[in-house]
């Protein structure tokens, strides 16, 4: 990938705009970030997510590469999580969860659909839980990872729409969970509450 001459990493940084722009650019930078994920270097991924958001042409393309991305993100912390007890392996995971946060970022930020954000809203109260993929996270990110799930669920209320009507029930019984274990217990009431009074 870095080999001056013709890495594809190189090729895409060069001030060659035969090779920096276009569909061979998006390639080749697709290829560098998938694998300065799997290889945990989280640095080089940034800098390549930042240049495959100026270079790629279709924003469409871009945010399901994110999604697929995130989910593999997804599925490396959940295979560490089964050997979170291995100080090297939490170490290991954290790398990786930096990567991964970085892309729910991006993703809720370009990503309206409802499934996107349901996912991103659930991929983060997975990661405060303390359990599963939430294994590896440290108790006071774990914290913030759950505001962020709430965040993300009342923006999907606050939407509203026929599609949002069936998921409701579901979305206010997730925040009550969360909104419980943030010691939030009036919040936590009004979903319950709104849940009730639903007949």
């Amino acid at each position: 990938l870095e080999r001056p001459a013709y890495g594809p990493w190189a090729v895409a940084l060069s001030d060659n705009a035969e090779f920096n722009q276009g569909q061979l650019a998006e390639g080749s930078l697709t290829v560098a970030l998938r694998y300065f994920i799997q290889s945990e270097q989280v640095d080089k991924a940034q800098q390549a997510m930042e240049r495959l958001e100026k270079t790629a042409g279709d924003a469409d393309k871009l945010t399901s590469l994110y999604l697929s991305m995130g989910r593999d993100l997804q599925g490396q912390l959940e295979a560490l999580a089964a050997q979170a007890a291995d100080p090297a392996v939490r170490e290991r995971a954290g790398k990786v969860l930096a990567g991964f946060e970085s892309f729910l970022e991006r993703l809720a930020g370009r990503d309206d659909r409802i499934a996107s954000q349901m996912w991103i809203a659930t991929t983060y109260m997975s990661l405060g839980s303390g359990k599963g993929t939430g294994a590896v996270v440290p108790k006071d990110k774990a914290q913030s990872y759950l505001d962020r799930a709430a965040a993300v669920y009342g923006g999907l209320l606050k939407k509203g729409g026929e599609e949002i009507a069936k998921y409701e029930p579901s979305i206010r019984l997730r925040m009550a969970g969360i909104f419980r274990e943030r010691g939030k217990f009036e919040e936590a009431q009004e979903q319950i509450d709104w849940i009730l009074a639903d007949a």
